[in-house]
């Protein structure tokens, strides 16, 4: 196993906020679960842990994402604003499509709520947990799985659905890179973030899923329409089939 040079990245980064520490694992259940134990410690805001591979990853709503080695997994802590808290998932899949093209001739493309697609093909997720102090947001834990190195053919569950950076690029791309531009890239945003700018207007015109029919699953009974819009704070507004309106802030979403 070639271990990702997390150093080498730390040594390059051109940050303020993002990857002042950079903690490297070869192995561990889920950075997520690292991450969100540091932060409750007073682990300071921009700190980033790596693995190698995650023996329980899991992206949102509790699905596991497949984490063998050779891909990018990694968790990042936050502690923003609420108003920065609502954006952050929108400036975080800019980020990532952002760090990709940047490192390889590509053009990704978003997937509402919060999946990175190339050729229509889910390349990159992301997920993002909270905890609470009483009613003050105490932080965030942004995890980001890219599939780098990943051969989806190997796993049935997954393929003809995902694909890799390195399957669409046609060419090896260091992942060393890609984390130095996605830490980059991610500061950025979350810097302006900070500064009250929104990045609505861009996550919007990325996402795929606008103007098609699609169904949003959640715990709920599934809600059919046509995705016309976003609203301020990421919600997927739908005309349902009646003519009426529904906003839907979270689910899994199939499109036409």
């Amino acid at each position: 196993m070639t271990i990702l040079d997390s150093a080498s990245v730390r040594s390059r980064l051109n940050t303020k906020t993002l990857g002042r520490k950079i903690v490297s694992v070869e192995v561990t259940s889920s950075t997520m679960e690292d991450s969100q134990r540091e932060a409750a410690a007073g682990a300071e805001e921009g700190l980033v842990i790596v693995a190698e591979e995650q023996r329980g990853g899991h992206g949102r709503m509790g699905r596991p994402w497949r984490s063998p080695p050779g891909n990018l997994y990694l968790s990042v802590v936050f502690r923003p604003s609420e108003w920065e808290l609502r954006r952050l998932g929108m400036a975080a899949c800019l980020a990532v499509a952002e760090a990709i093209q940047d490192a390889a001739p590509l053009s990704p493309a978003l997937k509402w709520p919060n999946d990175v697609l190339i050729n229509k093909r889910k390349v990159a997720g992301l997920i993002i947990e909270v905890a609470w102090r009483g009613q003050q947001l105490d932080h965030a834990v942004l995890g980001i799985g890219i599939n780098v190195a990943l051969n989806p053919d190997d796993y049935a569950e997954i393929s003809g659905v995902a694909t890799s950076v390195n399957r669409e690029a046609g060419m090896v791309v260091s992942r060393e890179d890609l984390l130095l531009r996605l830490l980059e890239r991610l500061d950025t945003r979350y810097d302006a973030l900070k500064s009250g700018q929104s990045p609505l207007h861009e996550w919007s015109a990325r996402l795929d899923t606008l103007g098609r029919w699609v169904k949003v699953t959640d715990a709920g009974e599934p809600i059919e329409g046509q995705a016309i819009e976003v609203d301020e704070n990421g919600g997927l507004v739908l005309a349902l089939a009646d003519g009426s309106l529904r906003v839907v802030t979270a689910g899994q979403i199939g499109t036409d």
